[in-house]
C-alpha cells in the first residue's frame, strides 16, 4: 500500500523548521520531488522520504544561509 506524507510530516522526520526544510530542498539535488501536488499542497511517498533520510542525506552538510 502506498502511503503519502505531507510537508509537516516530512519536516517532523527531518526534525527541522519550514525554513530549513525549503533550504534543504533547494540545495540538495537528491531531495525527493513531491509525488503529487494538489493545489498548493505537496505530498511525498513515505518510502521515498525514508530512503532519502536513511541513504541520501547521511553525511551531507547543508549550509543554512541567513537572510541579509
Amino acid at each position: 500500500m502506498v502511503k503519502l506524507i505531507n510537508k509537516q510530516q516530512f519536516m517532523a522526520a527531518l526534525h527541522c523548521s519550514t525554513t530549513k526544510f525549503w533550504q534543504i530542498a533547494k540545495q540538495d539535488p537528491d531531495f525527493p520531488e513531491p509525488h503529487v501536488t494538489i493545489g498548493t499542497k505537496k505530498l511525498w511517498l513515505e518510502s521515498q522520504v525514508n530512503n532519502y533520510i536513511e541513504n541520501d542525506l547521511k553525511g551531507k552538510k547543508i549550509e543554512i544561509k541567513k537572510a541579509a
